[in-house]
């Protein structure tokens, strides 16, 4: 009867094991178990590696069964390398559970400027201040697009993509600047034309 209790017991274990393990797409700061592949080593251990390159983790493996070893994985959002004794790699990205609100606003800021350019060029030479309008809002929405593309990449740890829509949302961020200098300068050119002190 001991016996029978001990191995109920263990697949009641098991059972929760298979069910805290690391998925594909992990939550950030939740605790899942990740298992490795047979491997031999000297000391086992394993070492988390941020994509800033930084060790963040290092710890001692627990025996699973035979060479399989796991540890529990809990880091905040994006990509890590997981480096084991035996020098293999295994990548993992946490995040968060908006990734798919933030594509879906992407794709809605998209169609957006779209609607908003085919509109925009529907309009006849009358309409300038209504257009000028628009190209503004075309404007503001291309960055806004570009600003959550960038914090979506991060979140996935895709570090490459990350430093080019920080490049182009840095480069948007300039252009509004420059778009808005050009019309204050343009109004009070303009402006003073009216006024008489630059002549027509």
């Amino acid at each position: 009867m001991k016996w029978l209790i001990i191995v109920i017991l263990m697949v009641l274990f098991m059972g929760l094991v298979q069910a805290s393990e690391c998925e594909d797409v992990i939550t950030p700061n939740q605790t899942c178990m990740m298992t490795t592949p047979y491997i031999s080593c000297s000391i086992y251990n394993y070492s988390i590696i941020n994509s800033s390159g930084s060790i963040v983790e290092s710890d001692s493996l627990t025996l699973l069964n035979g060479g399989v070893y796991y540890f529990n994985f809990s880091q905040p959002k994006g990509g890590y390398v997981v480096k084991l004794c035996d020098q293999s790699t295994r990548e993992a990205y946490v995040r968060g559970d908006d990734v798919s609100l933030s594509v879906a606003i992407i794709v809605g800021l998209v169609g957006l400027i779209v609607t908003v350019f085919l509109f925009n060029n529907s309009l006849g030479d009358e309409h300038e201040p209504l257009k000028f309008l628009l190209y503004c809002i075309m404007l503001f929405l291309g960055v806004g697009s570009v600003n959550i593309s960038r914090i979506l990449a991060e979140e996935v740890g895709n570090t490459a993509l990350t430093s080019l829509l920080n490049t182009l949302y840095i480069v948007g961020t300039y252009t509004i600047y420059i778009f808005f200098g050009y019309v204050f300068v343009y109004i009070l050119y303009k402006l003073l034309q009216f006024k008489g002190v630059i002549p027509k």
